[in-house]
């Protein structure tokens, strides 16, 4: 693999000699290489060679944080291209991330990703995990697109912020979108076929919708056509009650994803802690 400063320092190997090379390319790589907690060389990599990555990894550690460990494995959940939430240890609470393999420049924008949902989380942009009321009355299968419903109301629109502060900071968000439509189309006719994947379905594509992407939505769903002919319809219906408007407040935000929750269906099935009164609701 070529590095970024093959070509960019290359002048200076003429001009000065391998010994400039040293102190220009050596120095900065073993500085850059020591902000990042990760055993996997390809993300310590990535870290060397992106300052705007380490520039927003500065930003969260003052978040109340005394590291941010990052891990390439998913093995141990059903995200598909990464995730991250706080976690206690005795030297203080940690950022913990965890991020899917792939590309430099996906791997990087998944980060980027991960580590904006630390941004948000400080301020509250958003409500903490969401209770099933009946969850012992439901199947496994309904239990577990619930558990999806839950996720999707909790990132929806902190996705669709994250996306849009990711593209000021020169990321690429869109990358993430081309990656979830490809997994949501090959994955379109082996969900188990019921009413609650139906919402699930739903929200999922409403959420993807709302979120920066290049491709039309049309791709998507005319993979769900078969067994879900009205998906587009209803993702529709969702966003003409819920609004085109996005949330920039923790009030707001909580309200908006209320909002979100009824419109498909799910008022009095789910409940989540309001992040002003710390109360379920």
């Amino acid at each position: 693999m070529e590095l970024w400063f093959n070509e960019r320092f290359r002048p200076a190997i003429y001009q000065s000699g391998a010994v400039v090379l040293g102190l220009l390319v050596i120095i900065p790589m073993f500085a850059a290489d020591q902000t990042i907690n990760s055993s996997s060389p390809q993300v310590r990599q990535i870290f060397v060679r992106s300052a705007k990555l380490r520039k927003l990894l500065d930003e969260v550690k003052p978040y109340g944080y005394v590291d941010v460990p990052i891990t390439q494995d998913l093995s141990s959940t059903d995200a598909s291209q990464g995730y991250s939430k706080p976690k206690s240890t005795p030297r203080g609470m940690v950022y913990d991330v965890h991020v899917s393999q792939g590309s430099d420049i996906f791997v990087e924008n998944v980060i980027a990703h991960e580590l904006l949902h630390a941004a948000l989380r400080h301020e509250r942009l958003g409500s903490g995990s969401g209770t099933i009321l009946r969850g012992r009355e439901l199947s496994a299968n309904d239990l577990a697109a619930m558990q999806g419903l839950i996720m999707s109301l909790t990132n929806c629109y902190q996705d669709a912020i994250i996306d849009r502060r990711m593209a000021k900071l020169g990321f690429n968000p869109q990358l993430l979108q081309d990656d979830e439509k490809s997994t949501l189309i090959a994955e379109a006719n082996v969900v188990p076929r019921t009413s609650l994947y139906k919402r699930d379905a739903t929200l999922m594509l409403y959420c993807l919708s709302i979120r920066l992407r290049k491709f039309e939505m049309d791709e998507i769903y005319t993979a769900y056509k078969s067994w879900y002919p009205e998906l587009a319809q209803d993702v529709q219906t969702v966003s003409n009650t819920v609004g085109p408007d996005l949330c920039d407040t923790e009030e707001s935000c909580f309200k908006k994803m209320l909002a979100l929750r009824k419109a498909v269906g799910l008022e009095g099935e789910v409940k989540f802690i309001n992040p002003t009164t710390n109360r379920k609701e």
